[in-house]
């Protein structure tokens, strides 16, 4: 396996052009997914014995393409997170969704179409008292804390189990 191997493979992989590696020839990979196949190909590569050559310094040369990062949640500090809810608690009387947003935002971790698909059921007390966000994910349930669940408290008060927790003005 040459350099020539790992250029070509990346281009036909990255513009749709290969003609196997790909679950719909004709559409190219994300640059994510290009990068993923050619650290598995370099794998393969050392495991086959097809190079004698370490892959990482086979694959010096290649050009990996470059990645986005737009569409990632950055990881917050304990620091930033107990801000964003601080910040949340200090605009709630004003606007109670978006700080009630802003707290399960930081807290659960959930993106931002979880949020949108909760519905006043979703927010439960468990049998020990405590209140739990349900909705769809390897976890059923995750735990909140008082703090948020007293942001949450406006948008609970008498509505529907089935209505949309986070409604604008105009439905």
């Amino acid at each position: 396996m040459s350099e020539d191997h790992l250029t070509h493979y990346r281009d036909g992989i990255g513009t749709g052009s290969a003609r196997a590696g790909l679950a719909r020839p004709g559409v190219a990979l994300t640059p994510a997914t290009v990068a993923h196949r050619l650290s598995s190909l370099y794998g393969y590569a050392l495991r086959r014995r097809l190079t004698a050559v370490n892959p990482v310094n086979l694959a010096d040369p290649v050009e990996r393409p470059e990645v986005s990062i737009v569409g990632t949640t950055p990881a917050r500090t304990v620091e930033e997170a107990t801000a964003l809810v601080d910040g949340a608690e200090t605009i709630s009387a004003a606007y109670p969704a978006d700080a009630a947003a802003v707290a399960l935002l930081s807290v659960c971790a959930m993106c931002v179409g979880e949020l949108v698909a909760l519905t006043v059921s979703s927010v439960a007390a468990d049998a020990g008292h405590h209140t739990v966000i349900l909705f769809r994910r390897k976890v059923d349930r995750m735990p909140i804390p008082p703090r948020v669940r007293a942001l949450l408290q406006p948008l609970l008060d008498d509505r529907s189990p089935s209505e949309s927790l986070f409604v604008q003005a105009d439905g």
